[in-house]
């Protein structure tokens, strides 16, 4: 199973078939982006609701696809430590 694929079935649910495989490659797109990569979950989640209106993201949606993709073995940087400190 390829990275990309496992980004869009770890996409959350909601807003109907054509939008989980968007909805999962803006979040790998975001999480890996140059630009992008030091947001934290809650302004990726923020970012593709903006985006896709019917995505149904969350923080926690974000961290799942995340986990995913460091298991794929992408070097998807811990953000843990910064979601904590934003408070």
């Amino acid at each position: 199973m390829t990275t990309r694929t496992k980004a869009a079935e770890a996409a959350p649910r909601g807003g109907g078939a054509k939008a989980k495989p968007q909805v999962g490659r803006l979040v790998a797109q975001l999480l890996t982006g140059e630009r992008t990569s030091r947001l934290s979950f809650a302004d990726i989640a923020e970012r593709v609701r903006r985006r896709i209106p019917e995505a149904q993201t969350t923080a926690r949606s974000v961290a799942s696809v995340a986990h995913h993709l460091r298991a794929a073995g992408q070097p998807i940087p811990d953000r843990r430590a910064r979601e904590h400190l934003r408070g």
